[in-house]
């Protein structure tokens, strides 16, 4: 694992198919991210480059299966960007307003990243790992 955001993006939820991304404020939080940040982009074939293209109006490809998973991709590390936000203890309003995103949505991203890195816990606690 190569920094928080590879954590944070691993703890992501993956079904991200009806997320609206606000394409501006990706590209200002990339552009922002550290070294790590910036490899774990890398490492999942998230573009600087393309997310630019889509903030000034392009639309997103996704017509092949390729293309389709890449878009997944996107959406997820926008996700991760928020999960990131709120794991660094700024208000879910906050985040909300940031992110251009329903209250309610990233309230939902919150729990669902706690219920399973609580899983995560536990499953590691019955395998023996980390003692």
């Amino acid at each position: 694992m190569d920094g928080d955001m590879h954590v944070i993006y691993t703890f992501t939820p993956v079904s991200t198919t009806d997320i609206l991304v606000n394409w501006k404020v990706f590209l200002d939080m990339v552009e922002t991210l550290d070294e790590s940040g910036h490899r774990v982009m890398n490492l999942l074939g998230i573009k600087i480059p393309l997310i630019l293209r889509i903030s000034q109006g392009a639309n997103l490809p996704e017509s092949t299966q390729a293309e389709k998973d890449a878009a997944r991709r996107y959406r997820r590390f926008y996700l991760a960007l928020q999960l990131r936000d709120i794991c660094n203890e700024v208000p879910i309003h906050s985040v909300a307003r940031k992110y251009s995103m329903p209250r309610g949505t990233v309230q939902v991203l919150a729990q669902s990243a706690q219920g399973f890195a609580v899983g995560m816990i536990k499953f590691c606690e019955v395998m023996g790992w980390g003692r």
